[in-house]
């Protein structure tokens, strides 16, 4: 069997007494002065990453670990831990704490908006108006050649000495705002489907019973595994002192 040195297949690394004395043919010697040197590259590399590594520690950067997939003890990958709030308020102020907790993947879920709370979560400007822009001006150029293309230059017409070309604005107008609406609704339509992640058939907050108060009376919060910060004691404690009540774990599937 060929001995495997870091997945690169090494068969003359060794050579038995009686091999020693052999000559070793042309292609056997090609072969093992390539494995020489792919071995001398794979050791250059692992000592540029650890000094790196080093490097990057010595600099007060946290260690990188792996972060495994937690599960539940039913075999059910984790998706969040959530909890359940009295009011609005406690919610709105639960917000404020876990956004200064430094976590990111959150979301809040109400029976009606909360005024303040894109401030209260640290929710910057939305680009949804980038996106119906992008639209709009689409459309605007979509009419403008569509219209003046034929009119302009493939198919000028001289009719009753109108003029055929920039000059015909106040004629195709109304098909140049009607296309620029057309396409910034679309654009925000699809837009604000793709920024939210949908069409979404179930989501797993809805493995909670509890969260099916949602649309009537409950308010909750939701802090995701994912986020980089996640631990469950530590996420357990700070829904804890933010008033958080039922607090459980929600699993993916």
């Amino acid at each position: 069997m060929p001995r495997l040195l870091s997945g690169i297949p090494y068969p003359l690394a060794e050579r038995s007494a009686h091999d020693k004395n052999v000559p070793m043919e042309g292609s056997a010697r090609f072969q093992r002065a390539v494995s020489g040197i792919l071995r001398s590259a794979f050791a250059c590399a692992v000592c540029v990453r650890q000094d790196a590594e080093l490097c990057r520690l010595e600099a007060g950067a946290p260690e990188r670990k792996g972060a495994p997939t937690m599960r539940t003890p039913a075999g059910h990958n984790v998706y969040a831990m959530a909890a359940e709030y009295p009011s609005a308020a406690a919610l709105y102020e639960a917000a404020k704490r876990v956004r200064d907790a430094g976590f990111k993947r959150w979301d809040v879920y109400s029976p009606f908006p909360i005024h303040g709370m894109d401030e209260a979560m640290g929710l910057g400007k939305s680009w949804l108006s980038g996106w119906v822009l992008f639209g709009g001006v689409s459309g605007l150029l979509t009419a403008a050649v569509v219209e003046f293309g034929p009119s302009w230059f493939l198919y000028p017409l001289n009719v009753h000495g109108k003029p055929t070309n920039f000059f015909t604005v106040p004629a195709f107008f109304p098909i140049m705002f009607e296309l620029t609406v057309l396409f910034g609704a679309f654009a925000a339509f699809f837009a604000m489907l793709g920024m939210n992640g949908l069409p979404r058939w179930y989501h797993p907050m809805f493995n909670w019973e509890r969260f099916s108060r949602v649309t009537n009376d409950g308010f909750f919060l939701a802090i995701e595994a994912r986020d980089p910060r996640f631990t469950e004691t530590g996420v357990r404690e700070l829904l804890e002192q933010s008033g958080g009540e039922h607090i459980t774990i929600v699993h993916e599937d």
